[in-house]
């Protein structure tokens, strides 16, 4: 519980997954990427892998579906969906060093009519982040990204993705510290069917460089491990068949100058199917908890598809 703690500190996100802001005043220097704040829930860093494990993990095809012949007829799929959603997170720190986070967590997906397990995913997330402790700021960033699904064999698909992150800070002494952040991920999703339930693996790996770095100390290069366990069920809410999910998800941080280096959410989610980005729309409602050592918090989430 120690780490935990000390983790959610300097990480909030989302899916969508930070306690300090993208640009963050860290022992007197001001850094956009590096230290307490490219791995906090609010860092750019932080956010970049929440949307591609949340991306990666919802798969195409509703785990009840013999994937083998499953087809645009059967499952309802359209070619392209768009999303729109808000995340936000709160987080509360040693230090009264508190940090509200919140997303817009823009998408478009495109699928393949044949194979609808595979798809394509664009990520445009548009991230304000507040922070309130000793050097109050607040800091902007916005990202672009694309994420590629693909069926490695029946219930197992693998998820490659590439992004690109500009953050600025608001106003720091009359400067605006800002710098580019670049990553790529690839993640892996494992589903089947146990006692009714539809259980799910997932594991990520993401590398981050930062570029064009103003402000701090030069560029930042942080890695993220992140794995879960997701256990679905179908049930009904408000008198309305509705899908449950509930996660289990530890992350890793290692690289330059991490401020922190573990973080753990729990989360339940529940939205009218599972597979929302994979058959005509749809949405989900989410709340978690996280424990980062220093810093403890909890995001809401909601995402609508069409």
């Amino acid at each position: 519980m120690k780490h935990l703690k000390k983790a959610l500190l300097l990480l909030p996100m989302a899916l969508s997954g930070q306690a300090y802001a993208s640009c963050s005043n860290f022992h007197g220097q001001v850094e956009c990427f590096g230290s307490a704040a490219a791995d906090t829930p609010g860092g750019t860093v932080t956010v970049t892998a929440l949307n591609d494990f949340s991306t990666a993990m919802a798969v195409a095809v509703e785990p009840s579906v013999d994937e083998t012949t499953a087809t645009t007829a059967t499952t309802g799929t359209s070619a392209a969906s768009a999303g729109v959603g808000v995340e936000c997170s709160w987080f509360n720190g040693d230090n009264n060093n508190d940090t509200n986070v919140c997303t817009l967590p823009l998408s478009y997906s495109i699928h393949n009519e044949i194979d609808p397990r595979r798809q394509l995913v664009i990520k445009v997330p548009i991230t304000r982040v507040e922070s309130k402790g000793v050097t109050p700021n607040t800091v902007y960033h916005v990202g672009l990204g694309a994420s590629y699904t693909y069926p490695l064999a029946t219930r197992w698909y693998v998820t490659p993705a590439i992004n690109y992150t500009y953050a600025e800070e608001a106003n720091v002494f009359g400067t605006k510290p800002k710098a580019d952040l670049v990553s790529a991920s690839i993640a892996s999703a494992y589903y089947f069917k146990d006692q009714g339930l539809d259980i799910g693996i997932g594991n990520m790996f993401l590398a981050s460089q930062s570029v064009n770095e103003s402000g701090g100390q030069g560029s930042t290069h942080i890695n993220v491990l992140r794995n879960g366990l997701m256990v679905g069920w179908p049930g009904k809410a408000f008198g309305r068949k509705q899908y449950w999910e509930a996660s289990l998800v530890d992350t890793l941080f290692f690289g330059t100058t991490t401020y922190t280096d573990h973080q753990l959410e729990i989360g339940l989610t529940v939205g009218d199917k599972r597979s929302y980005k994979a058959t005509g729309g749809g949405y989900r409602l989410g709340l978690s908890v996280f424990d980062a050592g220093q810093a403890t918090g909890a995001k809401i989430a909601f995402g609508y598809w069409f």
